[in-house]
């Protein structure tokens, strides 16, 4: 009896902590997460493009349900280096973009001209060549700030 005088004290103060992080937006099940990543690891370490990008769509989908948003401009980062690397250029092009806007929203200046380079590099390889160089002017004042 005095065991269970000890233990639920314990467990309903875990339920309420889980229930206050939930209640934030900001509980991420960190199991899951871990495992959905490591998939996609040994995915994309064997070239299996398509894949890394199934399952980065299931980490998109879980961040959106949580309000996670620090993750999913990192996820749409990886999701459009992915397409880059499967050889879809437009698709890649898309989420570079959706990735570019989230961190501007966060002044992340860092991130925000990484993936300005990126999207400039693509113009450029698809000859659109005032395009990457008006998004190269706006990578170089991004990164005077």
């Amino acid at each position: 009896m005095n065991k269970i005088k000890i233990i639920l004290p314990l467990f309903f103060s875990c339920i309420m902590i889980k229930t206050l992080k939930a209640q934030d937006m900001q509980f991420i099940d960190t199991s899951f997460v871990r495992e959905i990543q490591n998939i996609r690891k040994l995915y994309v370490k064997k070239k299996e493009y398509k894949k890394g990008i199934e399952y980065t769509d299931k980490l998109l989908t879980y961040y959106k349900k949580h309000g996670v948003k620090k993750k999913i401009e990192k996820e749409y980062s990886r999701k459009a280096f992915y397409f880059l690397k499967y050889g879809e250029i437009d698709s890649s092009y898309v989420y570079y973009t959706k990735a570019v806007n989230i961190y501007k929203e966060h002044k992340d200046s860092v991130n925000v001209v990484d993936m300005l380079k990126e999207l400039a590099v693509i113009e450029s390889n698809n000859e659109l060549y005032y395009k990457s160089d008006s998004t190269a002017i706006e990578a170089l004042k991004y990164s005077k700030n």
